[in-house]
């Protein structure tokens, strides 16, 4: 059945295959490239929010379709979702560390920055390491906020006004 999905799709009706996929996973919902077919699918439609599902099941199910997993980091990627994008892209370039639309996905997704809407990785992941590792040890979570102006003095081409000059920690009492 996934050739005559395949045909579908290579003749480029990609509302014929979806329908077809939907109809196949309801007999099969483990076939993980059935997943991928109609993730490339909503792809095309340009239906993101509904190919990043499909293609992280696929990728799932089978981990052998790393491919599904470049296209999901994409979707991720063009629905501004920059943290969770690069989580996909650091994972699969642990198994495959020389392809290059992961590096190349990777590249683009570090320089992207914060905006209002949506946070930037970079800063999150740097903050959130730092705040994690502070939990653990009372006297590192002190010296958290000078951590961070020491951080913040090192990085000269970001704009004052982006980043605060302290961050205040309030005490978890399950951590002591």
């Amino acid at each position: 059945m996934s050739e005559k999905i395949v045909a579908i799709m290579q003749a480029g009706k990609w509302e014929d295959a979806v329908f077809a996929c939907q109809s196949v996973l309801q007999v099969q919902p483990t076939n993980g490239k059935i997943h991928a077919c109609l993730g490339e699918s909503h792809f095309q439609l340009g239906q993101l929010a509904a190919a990043a599902p499909s293609f992280m099941r696929a990728y799932t199910l089978d981990p052998t379709l790393w491919r599904a997993a470049v296209r999901h980091a994409q979707c991720l990627e063009k629905l501004h979702r920059y943290r969770e994008s690069m989580d996909v892209v650091t994972e699969w370039l642990r198994l495959k560390p020389g392809n290059t639309d992961l590096l190349g996905l990777k590249e683009f997704l570090e320089t992207q920055h914060e905006s209002q809407e949506h946070d930037g990785w970079e800063r999150t992941r740097r903050l959130g390491v730092t705040i994690v590792n502070a939990g653990f040890n009372r006297e590192e979570a002190q010296s958290v906020p000078s951590q961070v102006a020491a951080e913040e003095q090192e990085e000269p081409e970001e704009p004052a006004a982006v980043w605060p000059s302290t961050i205040k920690l309030q005490q978890n009492p399950g951590l002591g």
